[in-house]
């Protein structure tokens, strides 16, 4: 099925508005550490932004015995970290405005 021009159009005008802010919000997204117990600071950020688009948004906290056990690395791979994280997960969930 072709898709209505118009529609076509305001999906393309759409990207192209906000595509500086996308840029930026994947830079910004990309330059955090996110390595195995060093995920504090992007779980805060995108507890942030999930929740400013209006998604409900709950976090988990783990110690680092709660933490789910890492699987044995595979064989040959040495470069697998192995400690337990301490982040707290973030779970979002898209409620309806309206039922």
């Amino acid at each position: 099925m072709p898709l209505d021009p118009k529609l076509r159009q305001d999906i393309l005008a759409s990207v192209a508005t906000g595509f500086g802010a996308q840029v930026a919000f994947t830079q910004k997204l990309v330059s955090f550490p996110s390595t195995r117990g060093d995920e504090h600071a992007i779980q805060d950020f995108l507890f942030q932004a999930i929740r400013s688009r209006g998604y409900r948004v709950d976090r988990i906290a783990w110690t680092r015995q709660q933490s789910p056990p890492i699987p044995a690395a595979p064989r040959g791979r040495t470069n697998i970290p192995t400690r337990r994280s301490s982040s707290a997960s973030t779970i979002r969930a898209k409620r309806p405005a309206a039922p």
